[in-house]
């Protein structure tokens, strides 16, 4: 970066505020630049507006030299790739902010000065692109996100936990089936439930680009879908509740409340007709939400789509045969029956 642009920016630093207005302006014209954006940012923009001031003292800290925000700008790329943020994604950042110096420095905002924030800009765009290229690089060898994880990779993560069991199980639909999927035993080690959510997560954030739809908080139904919701509020950094069943229905308790409008996404782990999901879309109704989609690690609907009316977003499609109870083949009416669900858990 030209030495004149370093001092131009650090001339136009003196005469400026970054305060609560400064950034209210500035989101005001990256979300009109590409309202697209605003899906990326869940629920209130009040925790980002404090992230962005911090980051903006960083690169302003950085303005007499830039090299010593390179470890720092390549974590912050990182974390922005896990957001789902794309490197096209920066030209627009790069307008808004530009739209909203240019506001706040007024005339001093000259021709000369534009080019120095631009220079200034272009060297911390290359660092952050430098830390996505890095983190995506990670995933593909050892996180095994979305571009790595098939089916195959799926199912021997079930496997190798422990969590694809055979036998004779009472699945909470009431059906009954030779296989059953015990996602807590996936979710003991946080790694492999990491990987799993990761590329879950990613597929959420697909959806949401693809239709538009923003995602306020995630509720997910007890006890089952409690620590895949957590996680996936964590990869996706939305605020997560779960409901619970009271005397039979869903309700929710231990202080959670959702405000009227929110959109919701449900997260369970497994998803087999949809009947728990939908119970718990009638809880978030009853809040005055709206549940707009359900993400779940296995969809072993198959044919027992019965019940879902919402879009389902999930890692795998393994259709796994049910029975009703008086329709049960021979080699599972020779074996015991095993509830392991938690549907009939009363409080």
């Amino acid at each position: 970066m030209p030495p004149t642009s370093m001092l131009l920016v650090q001339e136009s630093l003196l005469h400026m505020t970054i305060d609560e207005e400064f950034i209210k302006r500035f989101y005001v014209r990256f979300f009109d630049i590409s309202p697209k954006m605003r899906i990326l940012f869940g629920g209130s923009l009040e925790s980002h507006s404090h992230k962005f001031q911090a980051a903006f003292e960083v690169f302003s800290g950085g303005a007499q030299n830039i090299e010593s925000l390179k470890e720092s700008l390549n974590k912050l790329g990182a974390y922005h790739f896990d957001k789902n943020v794309k490197p096209e994604y920066f030209q627009f950042f790069q307008q808004a902010i530009l739209e909203t110096l240019k506001e706040e420095l007024g005339d001093f905002f000259t021709p000369e000065m534009k080019v120095a924030w631009e220079d200034y800009f272009k060297k911390i765009i290359s660092y952050m692109r430098e830390g996505m290229a890095a983190r995506e690089a990670d995933i593909s060898n050892s996180l095994a996100g979305e571009k790595t994880m098939n089916d195959l990779n799926i199912i021997q993560e079930f496997k190798d936990a422990g969590a694809m069991l055979s036998g004779h199980f009472v699945l909470s639909s009431g059906l009954h089936s030779p296989t059953y999927l015990q996602c807590a035993r996936v979710m003991m080690d946080a790694q492999r439930g990491e990987r799993l959510c990761a590329a879950l997560a990613l597929r959420v954030r697909e959806w949401m680009l693809a239709t538009g739809q923003k995602i306020d908080v995630i509720v997910a139904p007890a006890m089952g879908g409690v620590v895949v919701g957590y996680e996936m509020g964590r990869q996706l950094a939305i605020d997560t509740m779960f409901c619970e069943r009271v005397e039979g229905k869903f309700a929710l308790r231990r202080g959670f409340e959702l405000q009227e409008g929110q959109k919701v996404l449900i997260v369970e782990d497994v998803v087999t007709t949809g009947k728990s999901s939908m119970e718990a879309v009638a809880c978030v109704q009853a809040q005055g939400a709206e549940a707009v989609a359900v993400a779940s690690l296995i969809d072993r609907r198959g044919s027992n789509d019965v019940s879902l009316t919402l879009p389902l977003i999930s890692l795998l499609k393994l259709d796994v045969p049910t029975y009703l109870p008086d329709n049960l083949p021979d080699e599972l009416k020779d074996l015991p029956a095993i509830k392991p669900g938690s549907r009939d858990l009363k409080k």
